[in-house]
């Protein structure tokens, strides 16, 4: 539930300082990028780099396969899609 303060301003009667201790990462969805920059080298990698073994299932939008990670010879789960 939001109600409205004298200046306009909305503001939730439940919760009403939810988010000020968070940093503006933590919901400022607009300007957020993902995967997250410091996080981004370890996320996005080749397809070349892995080897298909099995697929495991599929879902109304992507199926999902057994994969092996050829660098690093680790069982992975790969969503095609």
């Amino acid at each position: 539930v939001v109600a409205a303060t004298p200046n306009n301003a909305h503001r939730s009667r439940a919760y009403p300082n939810g988010c000020s201790s968070q940093p503006p990462s933590y919901y400022d969805y607009e300007n957020m990028s993902f995967p997250p920059e410091h996080l981004r080298a370890d996320l996005v990698r080749s397809a070349d780099e892995f080897g298909l073994t099995r697929r495991l299932g599929a879902g109304k939008f992507s199926d999902v396969f057994e994969a092996v990670d050829v660098a690093e010879g680790r069982r992975v789960s790969e969503e095609s899609g």
